[in-house]
């Protein structure tokens, strides 16, 4: 592994660490439905998941051209950003600061050939 990719996943968990959250979340055993499908199993157990991720607002860049305040804009798009070795998947329902969230489309991170790290969207479960 080169010395870049290493510095590259430092700065991922320096992000996180910054400012964690530690997101919980819960995976059911899976099994074939006879149909190619895969479900979750009835009678397979459920395994736990804890990790420290960093929850932000997406930052837009400068607005011009307005008759507002000049000035950094901030959207209200909720997302998350994880480790390398992150189990965060699409679609499951994680629990952070108190909390839920469903995690959108997960957008690999990577540089200097690796992956240092994950982002995807969330969206507040009611």
């Amino acid at each position: 592994m080169s010395e870049l990719l290493k510095q590259a996943r430092q700065s991922i968990k320096q992000n996180i660490l910054s400012n964690p959250s530690i997101a919980t979340w819960s995976v059911a055993d899976m099994i074939d439905n006879g149909y190619g499908q895969m479900i979750p199993d009835p009678s397979g157990t459920v395994t736990e998941h804890k990790e420290r991720v960093r929850l932000s607002h997406e930052q837009s860049g400068v607005n011009s051209n307005e008759e507002t305040p000049a000035g950094l804009g901030t959207s209200y798009t909720l997302f998350l950003l994880a480790a390398y070795n992150s189990g965060i998947t699409e679609g499951i329902k994680i629990t952070a600061d108190g909390i839920n969230y469903t995690v959108g489309a997960v957008d690999t991170l990577r540089r200097f050939g690796g992956i240092i790290g994950y982002q995807a969207p969330l969206t507040v479960v009611s």
